[in-house]
């Protein structure tokens, strides 16, 4: 049977939805965008990043809802976590609304949960909806490589590599792929950009 009007097959928008983007209805949409997730230790410019990549991709982002909960990290407790984790998993199911085909995550619930091992030896335990809701497509980890600053919220900086190596471990236990990002903010804005091209065009 010909399509006449919208000369595409459902097989067609879920192998490349990118390439149909503009056949999709606005309410479908969302089902089809894409998460990307920023993550690594601390003061390794995932915030930054994450804004200067929504901007350039002409799509929104989810901020990171730690500092919402928690002043410093050393002040942070077990049930802080359990709390920041629901937090981060709202606003994420909400902004999907809105992203123009890729959603970025300024960090998401692994991160979380290395944190809980690394600082409590704890295994994080959260409700089913948040896992859903934080499964992301692409992981581009931040390494310590850059320059560190200290804005009075943060482990100091012999910490900052002892963390950058809990997330990665806890990154691999999950058998979740992800791609390095190092240099200076400039050569990780590049590097993540080529990352993120190569992505979308798998979906184009």
């Amino acid at each position: 049977e010909r399509r006449v009007q919208i000369p595409i097959s459902a097989s067609a928008i879920r192998q490349k939805p990118f390439a149909y983007w503009g056949f999709l209805p606005p309410e479908v949409q969302p089902y089809f965008v894409k998460k990307v997730a920023l993550v690594g230790s601390e003061s390794t410019g995932k915030s930054t990043l994450a804004e200067r990549l929504a901007i350039h991709y002409k799509t929104t982002f989810v901020p990171e809802m730690a500092r919402e909960v928690i002043g410093h990290t050393n002040q942070s407790t077990s049930s802080d976590l359990r709390q920041i984790a629901p937090l981060h998993a709202t606003p994420i199911l909400e902004k999907e609304k809105d992203a123009n085909k890729i959603l970025f995550c300024d960090t998401e619930l692994t991160i979380t949960k290395s944190y809980a091992l690394f600082l409590f030896g704890e295994d994080l335990r959260v409700p089913e909806w948040v896992e859903k809701a934080n499964q992301c497509d692409l992981y581009l980890f931040l390494d310590t490589s850059c320059p560190f600053i200290q804005d009075g919220t943060r482990l100091e900086e012999a910490e900052r590599q002892a963390l950058s190596e809990s997330h990665l471990s806890t990154l691999k236990k999950a058998m979740l792929s992800y791609r390095i990002l190092n240099g200076n903010c400039e050569e990780r804005f590049e590097k993540a950009c080529r990352e993120i091209d190569y992505f979308i065009s798998q979906y184009s």
